[in-house]
């Protein structure tokens, strides 16, 4: 049976006066900036077995987990966004409730560190869920119209005079470039000179997923293309212009002091020049720092290939009371990368538990599990990954932003996990202007 869509809508629990709170105001911060979004309880999602709305807000809380129906809407959108048919899908949790592991590709936003002791949502947080609703695709049959509409009709639009005409103005100009370059009035490119003319007609067009993500699936295309917007340009340009330089710590390196664990079936431990991580299944992850490798501003770059398997990733700005890890799910049907920060109230330092922390974002990549090249550049609260040397991202990190130690770890859900780490490379940005 063909879906039908219906008008934007925010799902709440009614039972849960902070999740009614966070319905009703993300409702009138949207209708302020022109978006118009209906409101309706978990019940409501009875009414949308046939009927599911072009954009949904979910507003998650424990009770949620309970309720079926709900779940199977949410997976279906899943569904129908991934088929370009609804635009988009956004979840904020109140607390930090176990979303479902499938969810994982859903960008999930928890309040808690958005909400001030009157209940009131920043700023902040209203601008994020805003962006996630404004960059969505057309659904793929309002994509479709609207190409066609943009192609001219199918009519002959040369005749034979106008094609003659044309072939003497072009052979004109030919003779006019010869004899100007043989007069020298157009210099030609010296070897080891770029051309600016072949470079203004020369593009590459690149795939989207409606976050910015440039990358793997670029290709080069004859026709004159826009070209990359500029904070993925300049973040481009950051990556190439570090990365060329000599990484003041190349390696897994002793003298790091990468912690040496062996317990039972987990471990953190050198092998030549890789590092091997390894974790039984626990849906847990295994964090392995580097002791004397603190950084507050850096890049690091290094090769992740998880042998067997769910997910790891990199741990960074480490301390007692916060870190971030940044992390590669492949449980999923397309690898997801996410980046979660984990403060003390939020993470249980000794179970480790893979829910634990606040997503600070999540998106689908294109990546081989095999074989990644991470590369992570973090400045204050700005942090671009890039995998692969192709930008994925831009998070934005909390305040206050202070130096911690770097590492890797290896996360298992339902099986075995051994991840290998190799190639590492880390350039301090500090100094660096």
């Amino acid at each position: 049976m063909a879906i039908e869509t219906i008008a934007p809508l925010i799902l709440y629990d009614k039972d849960d006066i902070v999740s009614g709170n966070t319905a009703g105001q993300l409702q009138r911060y949207l209708s302020d900036k022109g978006m118009r979004f209906e409101v309706g309880d978990y019940s409501y999602a009875s009414a949308l077995a046939e009927n599911l709305p072009q954009d949904l807000i979910l507003v998650y809380s424990p009770r949620a987990k309970g309720k079926p129906q709900l779940e199977n809407i949410v997976d279906n959108m899943l569904t129908q966004a991934i088929a370009r048919r609804v635009r988009s899908i956004v979840i904020v949790t109140n607390s930090n409730p176990l979303v479902p592991q499938r969810w994982a590709s859903i960008p999930t936003y928890s309040t808690e560190s958005y909400i001030d002791s009157n209940n009131q949502l920043s700023n902040e947080l209203k601008e994020r869920v805003l962006k996630e609703t404004q960059h969505v695709k057309l659904p793929y049959s309002q994509a479709v119209s609207l190409q066609r509409s943009q192609q001219p009709a199918n009519r002959p639009i040369f005749r034979t005079g106008n094609v003659l005409v044309a072939l003497v103005f072009v052979i004109l100009g030919l003779l006019i470039v010869s004899l100007s370059m043989f007069a020298g009035l157009i210099p030609t490119p010296r070897l080891g000179q770029s051309s600016s003319l072949a470079s203004k007609n020369t593009t590459v067009a690149t795939t989207s997923t409606g976050n910015g993500r440039q990358g793997a699936a670029a290709q080069v295309t004859s026709q004159v293309a826009t070209p990359a917007a500029g904070g993925q340009q300049a973040s481009l340009n950051d990556f190439n212009s570090i990365t060329k330089e000599k990484p003041i710590v190349s390696g897994f390196q002793g003298s790091s002091k990468w912690d040496e664990v062996v317990s039972g079936n987990t471990s953190c431990a050198y092998n030549d020049t890789s590092y091997i991580v390894s974790i039984p299944p626990s849906n847990q992850y295994q964090p392995c720092l580097a002791q004397k490798l603190l950084y507050k501003n850096f890049a690091l770059q290094v090769t992740m290939n998880i042998k067997q398997g769910d997910a790891g990733g990199i741990i960074f700005r480490s301390s007692d009371a916060v870190y971030y890890r940044l992390s590669i799910n492949t449980t999923t049907d397309a690898p997801v990368l996410g980046l979660f920060l984990c403060e003390s109230n939020q993470c249980d330092k000794n179970s480790k538990s893979i829910s634990a922390g606040l997503s600070l974002g999540s998106t689908a990549v294109q990546v081989n599990k095999q074989s990644v090249e991470l590369t992570i550049i973090a400045r204050d609260k700005n942090i671009d990954v890039y995998t692969d040397g192709n930008f994925v991202n831009r998070f934005l990190g909390k305040d206050p932003v202070e130096a911690g130690k770097l590492g890797v770890y290896a996360a298992a859900v339902s099986q075995k996990t051994i991840v290998t780490f190799s190639d590492l490379k880390i350039w301090s940005l500090d100094t660096r202007k």
